[in-house]
């Protein structure tokens, strides 16, 4: 037996009619197509319409504002300003070595490579130095305050909110500093594409806002062939083309150059064994 689809729609008459209050038409016609449906036997099996498809879509768009409008309520402030899509955890997660290695200081932490900046919108300048801890500077590029920690791993950091933060990598977590150097907030952070896009964007060397651009960069050409790792971050104003020392390991250079005397002495040792095992074993060929 055939089966039948009746899809009933309104004309601009009906909708003029149903506006003069002369009732709902698609309900009048939908019985009377049913009445002749049954003396003819056809077996109308689905009931479409046309007001329907309209409220449904109604509905969607309905929901999807009302949605909208509630994330907007409701969505976590530090999420919108870090940029993470990322959910709260307890501190508890955190190893506790790793907590009672904070401590935050008047001095600035020195003699660091550079890890990756931050600058906030009102133009404080975070730097992280080789997961050895944070420097805070000014808008005017005067240091403020440093917080030290021991991670495993690697770390970063960024503003959230006005607040320091760091982004350690094993585990994913962000960490949210006050000013005074206590953890306010702690979070996991979701491993997406976008995520890692903007953790990218976070260690680039060169970073700008309307009026100044910052670069990590070396103290010297040299440095590029033996630091893994810049060693100064530099402003510069766009106006004038004034450039400013925000931090300088100004250590690196010895720090690389008592690398190399050790590595040289390492393998002027290494040398002497094998060629003193060399003519060990030469006389004993000799003597044989």
């Amino acid at each position: 037996m055939k089966e039948y689809c009746m899809y009933l729609r309104k004309s601009r008459a009906d909708v003029e009619a149903e506006a003069r209050g002369e009732g709902e038409p698609l309900s009048l016609y939908q019985n009377m197509f049913l009445e002749v449906a049954k003396r003819q036997k056809l077996n109308v099996v689905k009931i479409i319409k046309e007001i329907d498809v309209v409220c449904e879509f109604l509905k969607i768009i309905i929901f999807i504002l009302f949605s909208l409008i509630l994330c907007s309520f409701f969505q976590n402030p530090v999420y919108a300003e870090a940029g993470f899509d990322m959910s709260e955890i307890s501190a508890d997660d955190l190893s506790q070595s790793f907590i009672e290695s904070i401590e935050k200081s008047d001095k600035e932490i020195m003699g660091e490579n550079l890890r990756n900046f931050d600058v906030s919108s009102e133009g404080n300048t975070i730097v992280c130095l080789k997961n050895k801890g944070i420097n805070i500077y000014d808008s005017n590029l005067v240091f403020k305050y440093s917080i030290s920690y021991n991670v495993d791993g690697s770390s970063i950091a960024f503003w959230i909110n006005e607040n320091p933060a760091i982004y350690l990598d094993r585990g994913d977590l962000i960490v949210v500093f006050s000013n005074e150097g206590e953890i306010l907030n702690v979070y996991n952070a979701a491993n997406t594409v976008e995520n890692g896009k903007l953790y990218r964007h976070i260690t680039d060397a060169d970073k700008e806002d309307e009026a100044f651009m910052y670069s990590m960069t070396f103290s010297s050409k040299a440095q590029k062939f033996y630091c893994s790792d810049y060693t100064k971050l530099i402003r510069k104003e766009k106006s004038t083309g004034t450039t400013e020392i925000i931090y300088e390991n100004t250590d690196a250079n010895s720090k690389a150059l008592l690398m190399v005397i050790v590595v040289m002495l390492v393998i002027v040792f290494i040398g002497f064994i094998i060629r003193s095992i060399w003519k060990s074993h030469h006389k004993h060929i000799c003597e044989t």
